[in-house]
């Protein structure tokens, strides 16, 4: 613990003396000094991606103990959506990235959510190691909307060799090539020098341990003093007064850039409970993101269809009227809801000019038109409406026009993640509604 001396304290240098103990005191972490610049072990915001090994090469209980000692690594950290906090995004990797089970640096609000998440990632036993990948997905799809105050580090986590080691290298090398300092932490003796200098660029960014129940309070200590921030020494003077530095400009919020009018088009007739279900729960998380808490307006476009409705005893008196009747059952309507939706963008139901105007269309199991389906998307794409597509089943396939924007394969937080990051990706300059060709350079 070093040691501080005030002279006749003021109430902030005393308030500011507490921090600064409080924190040396829970880190245990020694500050270094190094000629103009000193490294500060206190609590500085970062964006923190873990990118952790789940293939078969690892024993169940080590993928735990893994957990457990990211576990307690995370809970340093004054983690949340402050501006001065630490946000956390995690993905596991194998036979392939398990999109399904990553989070992402706003998928979560307390620290508690985020220990918890880490702590319940399944382990799936991959065939493979797909390190390269899972670097890719993190950098394309987690260090997204980072805070550019905020330095960005990703720790990999893994006990073996990728089978594609240049790919592995490549990517690593394009995460670093973005600003995010890469950190390679190999378990046991399988995993090459090699294959984790690829990773970390740099021997000083490596960490060893011989086995998972190594990874003790010495290499958590190890790793967190890599994270500490080297900042320019500050000036002294003689004099009593002191020069305060304004903090950088806090950035405007995506929902204030670029309001928008999101509208939600699904057919629960033809998605059935659960799918339906897991749309809800795709519009929750999309409608919770901070990113949008304001100048966003939501609408959900799923039909009060009297096809779906019955028919009463005397309605119909012949067979054919009947079948014909019985044949709209079978009829997907999500077509139909499609070509409703560009009026629910209209002022009379709460469109705004200013706004952008963007449809999610969910499609499921259920058969449909093709044609059908593509003619009224287009409908909907000419009248300046920005298309986005989620399936709820990665297996559904579909063809769709060119610029319609299709949501990647995922779990329902992880699709609705995307979706707000393509929104808030904007070109700053232009304060307009945007077009994909925009979104997509």
């Amino acid at each position: 613990m070093s040691q501080v001396i005030v002279a006749n304290p003021s109430y902030r240098e005393l308030e500011e003396l507490a921090d600064l103990l409080a924190v040396e005191k829970r880190l245990l972490l020694a500050n270094t000094d190094d000629d103009d610049f000193i490294t500060v072990c206190t609590q500085e915001p970062i964006e923190l991606a873990l990118v952790i090994d789940a293939s078969s090469s690892i024993h169940p209980r080590d993928f735990q103990l893994g957990q457990q000692f990211l576990h307690e690594f995370l809970n340093q950290y004054d983690i949340g959506p402050g501006r001065n906090q630490v946000r956390v995004a995690a993905v596991t990797f194998g036979y392939e990235v398990y999109v399904n089970d990553a989070f992402y640096l706003n998928s979560f609000k307390t620290k508690e959510e985020v220990l918890n998440a880490v702590q319940n990632m399944p382990f799936r036993a991959g065939l493979r190691t797909d390190t390269g990948d899972a670097i890719k997905f993190m950098r394309e799809k987690q260090m997204v909307k980072t805070r550019a105050w905020a330095p960005k580090f990703a720790v990999v986590l893994t006990d073996g060799n990728s089978q594609r080691t240049e790919y592995t290298k490549q990517q690593a090398a394009l995460a670093r090539a973005e600003n995010i300092t890469m950190f390679a932490l190999g378990v046991g003796k399988a995993v090459k020098e090699q294959e984790l200098l690829n990773i970390a660029g740099d021997p000083s960014r490596v960490l060893r341990a011989d086995s998972y129940s190594e990874l003790d309070e010495e290499k958590r200590k190890e790793l967190t003093k890599q994270t500490c921030v080297s900042k320019p020494k500050p000036t002294t003077t003689t004099t009593t007064t002191t020069t305060t530095t304004p903090p950088p400009p806090m950035e405007e919020p995506c929902s204030i850039k670029y309001p928008s009018d999101i509208n939600f088009i699904f057919s629960p007739a033809a998605l059935g409970v659960d799918a339906t279900g897991w749309v809800t729960q795709f519009i929750s998380h999309t409608i919770t993101n901070e990113e949008l808490e304001n100048s966003f307006q939501y609408g959900v476009v799923s039909g009060d269809c009297p096809d779906d409705e019955g028919f009463r005893l005397n309605q119909y008196t012949d067979i054919p009227s009947i079948r014909a009747r019985l044949d709209r059952y079978d009829r997907n309507n999500l077509p139909n809801l499609i070509r409703s939706a560009s009026n629910k963008f209209s002022a009379s139901n709460g469109g705004r000019t200013d706004a952008v105007k963007v449809a999610v269309i969910f499609l499921g199991n259920a058969k449909v038109d093709s044609k059908y389906l593509d003619s009224s998307i287009q409908e909907l794409l000419a009248s300046g409406v920005q298309v986005f597509v989620s399936r709820t089943d990665p297996g559904i396939r579909v063809n769709l026009p060119p610029s319609v924007r299709l949501l990647e394969e995922g779990s329902s937080i992880s699709q609705a993640t995307e979706l707000v990051s393509h929104i808030c990706h904007l070109d700053d300059k232009v304060r307009k509604p945007y077009t994909l060709s925009r979104l997509e350079s």
